[in-house]
């Protein structure tokens, strides 16, 4: 199951990164007219998306991801609330619906990765 998560999430960040690039998908310029994203955004989702799909390869993989980009996520969430979206220095903007959506994910998948068990061998 929590493979298959992992390929859900990962389709949920490609559809964000390549929505992001869709003008019908940009009302007001905000991506489903919420987020704010630019091109370096679109680009880290559509990583984020293959990454995570990658890691649906194995259990272990899955877990580590879920642990790892939860832990990401709840840094981006938090700075974002620290700077006030202002992530010039990566080329990026976000707004108050980017860090409570990076807030969900991060705690989505903190809980993923830290409820798991690892198996003895990697």
């Amino acid at each position: 199951m929590l493979r298959i998560l992992a390929i859900i999430f990962g389709l949920g960040f490609i559809v964000a990164g390549v929505g992001g690039f869709l003008p019908p998908l940009m009302p007001n310029g905000l991506l489903f007219g919420l987020f704010q994203v630019d091109t370096m955004h679109n680009l880290l989702h559509i990583v984020s998306g293959v990454i995570a799909i990658m890691c649906a390869t194995s259990y272990a993989s899955s877990v580590w991801f879920f642990r790892v980009f939860g832990i990401l996520y709840a840094l981006l969430a938090l700075f974002g609330f620290i700077w006030n979206g202002d992530f010039s220095f990566m080329m990026m903007q976000m707004n108050m619906a980017d860090h409570l959506l990076h807030t969900v994910i991060a705690i989505i998948a903190l809980y993923l990765g830290f409820s798991r068990k690892l198996p003895a061998k990697l």
